[in-house]
């Protein structure tokens, strides 16, 4: 195993190419399920590799603001920073470095004066973002539901922390 340019663990084209082909083995089952292709703990397991490299690139939510980011079209390095919030230099870079590497984005040096960087989604980076977007929606939708539930748990354990710090107090 060889590390990537930001010191995280790699891998060989080898192993790029047994973790794209159980991958590929596992979407052909979910495939050929009857009903809807929902995805098991057992493809997930049988694809791990490939699908936590995947999460390792998008999963972060540096990565999801970027891809929204580069969805609305091509940007330079200098309107992606502004457009996701908090952003440092260093993740940034990292993020987009990841994009491209996995074939999410492309990247193209403008010949300028001085010269620019310009990132754009691949069709690959366009299908994430659909279904990134799909599920950032999702979220949304539910995020009351989660902060009332929130809520509810808050209370519950507030209430039992209160009875234990009753009956402990009682028990001296």
């Amino acid at each position: 195993m060889r590390n990537n340019d930001d010191g995280s663990p790699g891998t060989s084209a080898s192993e790029d190419e047994e973790s794209a082909a159980r991958s590929a083995a596992a979407v052909e089952r979910i495939r050929a399920r009857k009903g809807a292709a929902t995805v098991t703990i057992g493809d997930l397991i049988e694809a791990e590799s490939s699908v936590r490299g995947a999460l390792d690139t998008i999963g972060s939510t540096w990565a999801m603001l970027t891809l929204t980011s580069l969805n609305s079209g091509n940007k330079r390095y200098s309107q992606i920073k502004r457009s996701v919030p908090a952003i440092s230099d260093r993740m940034l870079s990292q993020t987009l470095r990841g994009f491209v590497r996995d074939g999410l984005a492309t990247r193209t040096v403008l010949r300028t004066i001085p010269s620019h960087v310009e990132y754009e989604l691949t069709d690959v980076g366009r299908q994430v973002c659909a279904s990134l977007s799909d599920l950032l929606y999702t979220i949304m939708r539910l995020a009351p539901d989660v902060a009332q539930a929130r809520a509810c748990f808050e209370a519950t354990e507030a209430g039992q922390a209160g009875q234990s710090g009753q009956r402990g107090r009682s028990a001296h």
